[in-house]
């Protein structure tokens, strides 16, 4: 999205189901923040037509179809997990276009093309994102008692249809607009998670998330405040030049059975980026209304490869450890690896 970003102070909105798991405030790149605009009531889409649009949808329909067995009884495990993923997507939809769209004028479903914008790292965040959200709501269908291969295909229709919802109120935002890009990013990281789960069954390649603090030259202060925040967790989200998305892959998962290889050592790629102080150049205008270029300032691509490890290959019989070390696994640890910069391929001592 544009540098407008910058200007806000609203706090993003996110799936409530991942704030206990640590993944949610990724979920910001889903969408941009907005300014302080007012707009007319008038101006602003329905409530009520929103939740009719939602209820509509046909996949909707067959699941609450599928919510009653042959002889009438409600199935109550798949009851709860369709109320739940309507509730959910229903309530973030309305709350974020009364409190984050309501800032700007609507208009006729557009679209805007920020392929190249912020040297795709938000697009890097779409797949995580939506990776993520798949294998969640997988997990809810499942504990439905959902079968293996359905859960998948509803954990994956989900997803589509949770992100599918922020870029529909985009498209009508005159701010934003629909990005096909965006969709693509997102229908990436649901193939991921879905493909691997119905052609093997687990996870072998798992996206993760690394975040490192940046320092800023005392003149650029301004510009950075402006851009990614004063504080911690607002640089955690806006910031892509801290941002590092990794794909990390199992080992033993590839070998033989006779492998002498720990069950738990992953070899990961990252990717990442730094030098950026805007969506796609380095121009900027300060308060004063004076154009400012830093051209001195390179924007380059970043490729780290560092060893990793897959903490749900951790064996324990304890479901309170379990969960902490799926909720570990969502971060790339901290390890020595290769980093490629400018052509120039370096050692460190942390790849993060």
């Amino acid at each position: 999205m544009a540098d407008a970003i910058a200007q806000s102070s609203l706090q993003p909105l996110t799936f409530p189901s991942l704030v206990s798991s640590g993944a949610a405030p990724l979920f910001y790149n889903s969408f941009s923040p907005s300014a302080d605009a007012i707009v007319p009531r008038s101006l602003q889409p329905s409530k009520s037509r929103l939740i009719a649009r939602c209820g509509k949808l046909p996949i909707i329909n067959k699941i609450n179809s599928q919510t009653t067995s042959p002889k009438g009884k409600i199935n109550k495990p798949l009851l709860v997990a369709t109320t739940v993923h309507a509730g959910i997507v229903t309530s973030t939809l309305l709350v974020l276009n009364k409190y984050w769209y309501a800032g700007y004028p609507r208009q006729r479903m557009g679209s805007y093309d920020d392929a190249k914008e912020w040297m795709q790292m938000d697009k890097l965040g779409h797949i995580y994102s939506s990776y993520l959200e798949a294998r969640l709501s997988n997990e809810v269908w499942q504990a439905a008692n959902v079968s293996k291969r359905k859960s998948v295909l509803l954990g994956a229709v989900a997803a589509f249809i949770y992100q599918g919802g922020f870029e529909l109120l985009d498209g009508t935002s005159a701010q934003y607009g629909f990005s096909w890009s965006d969709m693509i990013a997102n229908t990436a990281g649901i193939s991921i998670y879905a493909s691997q789960q119905l052609i093997w069954g687990e996870q072998r390649i798992q996206p993760k998330l690394s975040f490192s603090n940046q320092r800023y030259d005392n003149t650029l202060q301004q510009r950075v405040n402006n851009l990614y925040g004063t504080n911690g967790a607002q640089r955690f989200l806006k910031d892509y030049n801290g941002q590092t998305y990794w794909y990390s892959a199992n080992l033993s998962a590839f070998t033989t059975n006779n492998t002498k290889l720990p069950k738990w050592l992953n070899i990961a790629v990252g990717i990442g980026a730094t030098g950026m102080l805007g969506g796609y150049t380095n121009t900027w205008k300060d308060a004063a209304g004076n154009s400012i270029t830093r051209n001195d300032i390179r924007r380059q691509r970043q490729y780290y490869l560092a060893p990793d490890i897959d903490f749900t290959k951790i064996k324990t019989k304890k479901r309170a450890i379990k969960m902490l070390l799926h909720i570990a696994n969502l971060v790339k640890l901290p390890t020595p690896g290769l980093l490629l910069q400018g052509g120039k391929l370096q050692l460190k001592a942390i790849a993060y």
